[in-house]
C-alpha cells in the first residue's frame, strides 16, 4: 500500500529503526496497543501497527509500506535495500515487499530486547553479544560458548 503521506504513520509505538539507504528507513514497534482515541481519528491509511514495520521514505515524505508482524521486530538491521534482520527471540531474515519471514535461527537466542531501554530484562531475555557488517552481509552472534557468523548473499537477496 503507498500513501501520498500518512500524517498518522507513528500511531504505534516506535521501538526500533534502521537506514535502508539515503532515503528510506525502516521502522519498528512494539507490542503496545494502539490509543483507541487516536485510532478513531487516523482511518486506513499505511501507518505503523504495533508488532510491525514501516518503510519509510524520507525524501518523498511518505510511507511506502506497513506490515504487521506475529510478534514484533525487535532490532532491526538492514541486510541489502530489501530485507531486515529482526533480532526479537531468535534471528529473522524479513522481506520488505511482503513481510515474509524468509528464514529463522530457532538454534539462535538473541533475546527479547523491544527498544534501547534494556532495565527489566533479566539475563536470559537481555541479548547476547553480537556482531553487524552491513556492508558485506554478515552477522555473528554468541550463544552459550560459541560463536555463530551467518553471511547473506547480497547480490541474490538484491535479485529477489
Amino acid at each position: 500500500m503507498v500513501s501520498p503521506y500518512s500524517g498518522n504513520v507513528c500511531l504505534a509505538e516506535e521501538a526500533s529503526a534502521c537506514w535502508l539507504d539515503d532515503d528510506c528507513i525502516v521502522v519498528g514497534t512494539s507490542a503496545e496497543p494502539e490509543d483507541p482515541e487516536e485510532l478513531r481519528d487516523a482511518g486506513d491509511e499505511a501507518r505503523l501497527r504495533p508488532c510491525g514495520l514501516a518503510v519509510y521514505d524520507l525524501a518523498g515524505g511518505r510511507c511506502v509500506r506497513t506490515f504487521q508482524l506475529p510478534e514484533q521486530p525487535g532490532t532491526i538491521l538492514p541486510i541489502g535495500q530489501h530485507h531486515v534482520l529482526s533480532l526479537y527471540r531468535h534471528p529473522k531474515l524479513i522481506d520488505l515487499s511482503n513481510a515474509q519471514v524468509l528464514h529463522t535461527w530457532t538454534e539462535l537466542a538473541s533475546g527479547l530486547q523491544d527498544s534501547s531501554i534494556m532495565r527489566g530484562l533479566n539475563d536470559d531475555a537481555k541479548p547476547p553479544l553480537m556482531c553487524f557488517d552491513p556492508l558485506t552481509g554478515r552477522f555473528a552472534i554468541a550463544n552459550r560458548n560459541r560463536i555463530t557468523v551467518i553471511e547473506f548473499d547480497l547480490s541474490s537477496l538484491s535479485a529477489r
